[in-house]
């Protein structure tokens, strides 16, 4: 058997990121500009990073962020159930004062919404999924995958959600705690939006090797930044017989007068070069 080398990463920002919505493995939301363009930055740095597959949560949000950072290469994006986001069930599209009321209902419970990482049997006053079961069914999605590629081992590229920093802490460890958010509603600790974490698997075993890293968006927004900027040229109509007669053509077709054809042939030739 061969090392797997997953390149988890937590799909770009959206748009119920911004509201503060919790919109779980239940729902999706669009990448806002911004979510796109951190993940086309990372598609710039992983670029020479020569991934052998490439998998995602099916949710919309995590398919883009895929797609974006694999920068253009002809691969296909494999969609797994297993690397879908937590579930919020009744709690699904709420906001974080919605948990904090029902909290107030529940002054007794420690574990409160979604259980702790040591609390398998704790149940969900919402329906919800616990951090445990998130954990238990991340973990055999990813080794489903690595047994898929054993025989060849390889890099991985595998788009998922911020619980994925849940995994990351059951086989890392508790002092990996510190490099994600740990006091957010959810109390799961929680990677960036486009963060790159990276986790080995080996016969059987998960290595964690790097936690939460955001340089390379960095790294890419220089590479970017490096390059020359894209010029546009803009060229106005031609004169047409609508336009020769000063008419609205608006959508309308109109042809080229013979002064227009002879315009258009003359910017054909002097920009025939660039």
């Amino acid at each position: 058997m061969k090392t797997v080398r997953f390149y988890l990463v937590r799909h770009g920002q959206t748009y119920s990121n911004l509201r503060k919505m919790m919109i779980g493995g239940g729902g999706s939301a669009p990448l806002t500009p911004r979510g796109r363009q951190a993940a086309k930055h990372l598609g710039l740095e992983l670029l020479d990073t020569p991934f052998v597959a490439a998998y995602a949560s099916p949710l919309a949000r995590a398919v883009e962020t895929a797609r974006l950072a694999l920068g253009g290469r002809d691969m296909p994006v494999v969609h797994v159930e297993g690397l879908r986001d937590v579930f919020w069930g009744d709690m699904e599209g709420g906001i974080p004062a919605d948990i904090v009321a029902m909290k107030k209902e529940r002054p007794d419970d420690p574990y409160f919404p979604l259980g702790n990482l040591d609390t398998p049997e704790y149940r969900s006053p919402f329906n919800g999924e616990t951090i445990c079961a998130f954990v238990e069914r991340f973990e055999k999605a990813l080794t489903a995958i690595a047994k898929e590629h054993q025989e060849t081992g390889g890099d991985i590229l595998a788009v998922s959600h911020a619980g994925l920093g849940s995994f990351l802490a059951v086989k890392g460890g508790p002092h990996l705690h510190e490099k994600m958010d740990t006091v957010n509603i959810s109390r799961m600790p929680e990677v960036d939006n486009t963060s790159v974490s990276i986790v080995e698997w080996n016969d059987g075993v998960f290595t964690v090797k790097s936690v939460n890293d955001l340089s390379p968006i960095r790294k890419g927004e220089a590479i970017a930044a490096a390059k020359n900027p894209l010029e546009i040229t803009l060229f106005s109509d031609v004169e047409t017989l609508f336009s020769r007669k000063r008419l609205l053509e608006g959508c309308c077709d109109s042809m080229l007068t013979e002064e227009g054809k002879k315009r258009a042939r003359k910017l054909r030739a002097q920009y025939a070069a660039t």
